[in-house]
């Protein structure tokens, strides 16, 4: 028996090895709950038996929390739909009523903190300030500024009108009104991205959306969207999956991330405890986001053909042609 799945998957000569979702769920049109589990889905082993049962798991505990979310959901939907027509997709209460009773302006300094955000980078990628980074999901672009102090040359791209219009005259010219679909940069223009809006993206457009900000970017990626394997406490607690149209996992995340050139930026033990440390750090006297230290292996993504670390940035490079993440300390996840 042939142990690997690329000695009997390979081109030429055999199939193409089929994509994690698709290798378990064989018929989701016809029969969206049949799910398989296999070692022959992963390799022949006793570790591919428990690999496919965790992406089984993982993929049905997905479908069960997108259900339970559409239903609590289905009151609000006529308002959203109204609101939507004039303040983009996620409506202008997301905004007004940020932290549940307060704008985001009111909100902001509780839930930012641009020291968390650098610290991960410094961690996983060993790049200090300074570098340019798009914040991919900036809201009015006060992240910016706090950004700046940090000599982080920050820039942001925003899909909601609503929110986008209370961008202080200041920071106009770098806080874009645009598309994660389409962004409005040169290749390679930034260092870093740092990403808290695909998850409100519909699945079709993922590959599209992620595809750009491998265009964009020369070292890598922080991904910092919604997923469903967050802990159930701060999904509950912040109601994150307002305005979610894809839930997934951070493994099927990690799928679409490599399947558009990205690599996972660091399998380092060492590395991932510096990681978690942050990360809990962070949590102090609130409810864990991630549920373990493997969690973080996934939320950052690095290019192969990136700059080695130490490298400087290409600030000052040619010019374009013209967050919401929320706990203590951390920017709100649920940007657009």
């Amino acid at each position: 028996m042939h142990r690997w799945i690329n000695t009997i998957s390979g081109l030429p000569g055999g199939w193409d090895v089929q994509e994690l979702r698709d290798r378990h769920m064989p018929a989701p049109e016809s029969d969206p709950g049949l799910h398989l589990v296999g070692d022959y889905l992963f390799d022949c082993t006793i570790n591919g038996v428990f690999d496919s049962a965790e992406y089984v798991s993982e993929a049905i505990l997905s479908e069960w929390r997108q259900r339970v979310y559409n239903e609590t959901a289905e009151e609000a939907t006529s308002a959203l739909a109204a609101a939507t027509k004039e303040a983009g997709p996620l409506g202008s209460d997301y905004f007004d009523f940020y932290d549940g009773e307060s704008p985001y302006e009111e909100s902001f300094e509780e839930h930012f903190d641009e020291t968390y955000t650098i610290d991960l980078i410094r961690t996983i990628f060993r790049h200090s300030p300074p570098y340019r980074l798009l914040d991919c999901g900036s809201a009015n672009g006060l992240t910016l500024q706090r950004f700046a102090r940090k000599k982080v040359d920050a820039w942001g791209i925003e899909y909601s009108p609503y929110i986008y219009a209370r961008t202080p005259t200041a920071w106009r010219a770098r806080n874009i009104y645009g598309d994660v679909r389409k962004l409005p940069f040169d290749d390679g223009f930034f260092d870093f991205v740092y990403e808290t809006c695909l998850c409100y993206l519909p699945e079709a457009d993922l590959d599209t959306a992620i595809a750009e900000l491998f265009r964009v970017c020369r070292v890598g990626v922080f991904f910092g969207s919604i997923t469903t394997d967050m802990t159930k406490e701060v999904i509950e607690a912040y109601e994150l999956f307002e305005g979610v149209q894809t839930f997934s996992t951070l493994w099927e995340w990690s799928e679409r991330f490599v399947r558009n050139g990205f690599r996972v930026a660091t399998a380092d033990l060492r590395v991932l405890l510096r990681a978690w440390k942050i990360e809990v750090e962070a949590n102090e006297g609130d409810f864990a986001w991630y549920p373990d230290m493997e969690s973080m292996r996934y939320c950052f993504y690095v290019k192969p053909d990136g700059p080695s670390p130490g490298c400087s940035s290409r600030l000052g490079a040619t010019a374009i042609r013209r967050e919401r993440r929320g706990r203590n300390g951390r920017k709100r996840r649920y940007e657009v």
